[in-house]
């Protein structure tokens, strides 16, 4: 896994001078983040130089780092797009973060911070991770991955239905 990292680090990298500024505030995080990765124009595919608005700090990689460990803790945490316990967290069915580009942006900055040598999103369910890596096909979600209590529930009678039903069409088989 370390050698595909670093060979996308090496390849998605923009190797000249350019650099794609981003301003953020500590206490709005993810919604500077979030408005400056949406905007037009935002590259993804140069190196990213942070200031924090109100500090003095020139970024020679300590606010970067700083930042891509925040920005994916509020990714993991609290921004919305994430969902379920820790280590197990699968993304939420939220159409309003989906039209605000949330869902997108956490994507885009995941990805920044594997690019520039930040921290992955270590939250998600094994699932998740396996359906980002393989489709869909290599994905074999599990019960407690649904992080919705009613939709848990939901499926739970589902599963107890479908037992019942395929535990009469047996007996049916064998006895009539």
């Amino acid at each position: 896994m370390e050698i595909v990292l670093r060979r996308f680090q090496n390849e998605k990298v923009s190797k000249d001078d350019t650099y794609q500024i981003i301003r953020v505030g500590r206490k709005h995080l993810w919604q500077d983040t979030l408005r400056a990765v949406t905007k037009t124009g935002f590259r993804c595919n140069v190196r990213l130089k942070v200031h924090f608005i109100g500090e003095e700090a020139e970024d020679e990689g300590g606010p970067l780092r700083e930042f891509l460990r925040l920005v994916i803790y509020q990714i993991s945490n609290h921004c919305g797009v994430l969902q379920g316990p820790d280590n197990r967290k699968t993304f939420a069915n939220d159409p309003l973060l989906l039209e605000k580009g949330a869902y997108y942006c956490a994507g885009v900055v995941s990805g920044i911070s594997l690019q520039q040598g930040g921290p992955g999103l270590h939250c998600l369910a094994d699932s998740t991770h396996d359906y980002f890596l393989g489709g869909p096909s290599s994905a074999a979600p599990e019960l407690d991955d649904v992080a919705d209590h009613k939709s848990k529930l939901k499926i739970e009678t589902f599963n107890s239905v479908l037992g019942n039903i395929l535990g009469c069409l047996i007996y049916f088989m064998l006895f009539n």
